[in-house]
């Protein structure tokens, strides 16, 4: 795989349209992780999932303790 400087990081990438946001702000109430709502959106990956969540100032969530 060659690096192309001359294509946007961000092609192939989907915006985030209000029925979008509306759907991550959906399953981010409903307890989804970001990974699983990245999945179920399609077009995003986690890591934008968590920036926009962070960006609509959304409630932050940590990681669900460890069964033992």
């Amino acid at each position: 795989m060659s690096f192309d400087a001359a294509k946007p990081f961000h092609e192939g990438r989907e915006k985030w349209s209000e029925e979008r946001i509306s759907e991550l702000k959906r399953l981010h109430q409903l307890g989804f992780s970001a990974g699983q709502i990245a999945k179920h959106i399609g077009g995003a990956t986690r890591n934008a999932v968590i920036g926009k969540v962070h960006r609509l100032g959304l409630e932050a969530r940590g990681r669900k303790p460890a069964v033992h």
